[in-house]
């Protein structure tokens, strides 16, 4: 399963990641190649669809012939190499993260008119420290994130995967992380 996930992490050509995954799942396990299968036709290279069509005239039998129907989700509506390597966002949605936060907060699904107000005033509240601190120099909450961030775009870059790195960002940890 998380090598499903890795494909995200190669570059847009996923095909031959797609291909060792093929090639390296467990032949006894029906739902994880049913999985794997479905994954491939639908975000990867697509399916195959057959067409019927009547061979040429006065003849009897019928033409049978393969159409290729692109994937539904194309590996560059979903790959994230590019944009690991530049540092940008990885996720097709920049407010995921706030909104995440702020079911978070407020605890349940179909809040109140007055919960979600307390929840709107304890975020702004946050959001507020938040800038505080960084006018003042304070190291930021999520200096891990930018760590692991650091650690992903490194793997994309063809890092050894048994080789330690130190983050050299000066805000970040600074501890060391294993790629392994």
């Amino acid at each position: 399963m998380q090598s499903l996930d890795a494909l995200a992490f190669l570059p847009v050509d996923v095909n031959a990641g797609m291909a060792f995954l093929l090639d390296n799942i467990p032949q006894d396990s029906d739902e994880l190649c049913a999985l794997i299968a479905y994954f491939d036709g639908t975000c990867v290279n697509g399916t195959g669809r057959r067409i019927k069509r009547p061979a040429a005239t006065g003849s009897v039998s019928l033409q049978v012939r393969l159409r290729r129907i692109p994937p539904m989700f194309p590996p560059v509506t979903w790959n994230v190499f590019e944009a690991t390597l530049n540092n940008q966002h990885r996720t097709n949605n920049e407010c995921e993260s706030w909104n995440n936060g702020f079911r978070q907060l407020v605890g349940h699904a179909h809040p109140s008119v007055w919960t979600a107000i307390e929840a709107l005033q304890q975020d702004q509240s946050m959001a507020s420290t938040a800038l505080l601190q960084f006018a003042r120099g304070q190291p930021s909450a999520f200096a891990g994130k930018r760590c692991a961030t650091k650690i992903v775009c490194a793997l994309c870059v063809n890092v050894s995967a048994r080789e330690k790195l130190r983050c050299p960002s000066s805000p970040c940890c600074g501890a060391r992380h294993s790629l392994a």
